[in-house]
């Protein structure tokens, strides 16, 4: 059996349900769904997602309490009664018709399976919404690397993994998960079998996740099992760089000064992604030396 597991917060699911339940409809492929509400506080939303449990093989919980993001996964894995378990993200639609297919039909001699991830084209989409369409159009689309809104997982293997639930907030769960993966010698590959992501933040919220996703990182960072692991992330080799040179003193003097210039680029028609490059740094910095 394969159990498509997928975490939802204040976001309406019905087109993704109708859509994978449509994948099965020419093909025998014994399935579940589980999508599980992360105590969203739009009861709207929650209400209009309810009417997915008359669908077939599909459940819908809600939950009480607000788990996370690590911490659901781990639930949808523990309540999943199949071999192999396909994580979505509730804001996205497989590109496919055949998404099912092309995962299945390469699990022979793997553990894991990412599948990758596409942003529409920017027609007429508002300027409130550009840093992340942008940031994800340049440094996710047709990257080869693991997260945790479209990939397929061995449930023995997940099991001995699972997500680090003492990371809180926004960012990184996906890093240190991948990094376990490889760590324990699992095989891990990418496909080309995207999703397309759909639910884009508005300028302020990504910067504010972003903003956590690098004290996340820094967090882990500090321990020193992971230090070596995460040598090849960008924000890593920067502080590092920084460090050698010892100007991480001067660099965290100097941002600050330009920050009010930076945020207002980034909200313009036109944000330079580099700046917000900058903005991660010093947050990462400023939490590995425990200033802010």
């Amino acid at each position: 059996m394969l159990s498509i597991l997928v975490p939802v917060y204040n976001y309406s699911i019905i087109n993704l349900a109708i859509s994978l339940i449509s994948l099965f409809s020419n093909n025998d492929i014994e399935y579940e769904i589980i999508f599980a509400d992360d105590c969203s506080n739009n009861k709207q939303i929650v209400e209009e997602n309810s009417s997915i449990i008359n669908m077939p093989n599909t459940s819908y919980i809600i939950l009480d309490n607000n788990l996370g993001r690590a911490k659901i996964r781990n639930f949808l894995a523990d309540k999943a009664k199949g071999e192999w378990l396909l994580f979505l993200d509730c804001d996205c639609l497989p590109l496919s018709s055949d998404f099912i297919i092309n995962y299945l039909a390469k699990v022979n001699n793997t553990d894991v399976l990412c599948g990758g991830t596409k942003y529409s084209n920017k027609t007429q989409l508002s300027k409130d919404y550009l840093l992340h369409w942008k940031n994800g159009k340049k440094r996710e689309e047709g990257k080869k690397h693991f997260t945790t809104n479209n990939f397929l997982i061995k449930k023995q293997v997940f099991n001995k993994i699972r997500f680090d639930e003492e990371i809180k907030g926004y960012g990184h769960e996906d890093t240190l998960f991948a990094c376990e993966i490889k760590k324990n010698n699992y095989k891990i590959a990418s496909i080309d079998n995207p999703v397309e992501h759909l639910g884009l933040k508005k300028t302020d919220k990504f910067i504010e996740d972003t903003i956590n996703a690098s004290r996340n990182l820094a967090i882990l960072y500090k321990k020193s099992q992971y230090k070596e692991s995460f040598k090849d992330i960008s924000l890593v080799r920067a502080y590092e760089k920084l460090e050698s040179l010892h100007l991480i003193n001067i660099y965290c003097k100097i941002v600050p000064l330009l920050n009010n210039i930076f945020i207002r680029q980034l909200h313009s028609k036109h944000p330079y992604l580099k700046f917000l490059d900058i903005i991660k740094l010093y947050n990462f910095c400023n939490h590995i030396n425990k200033t802010i």
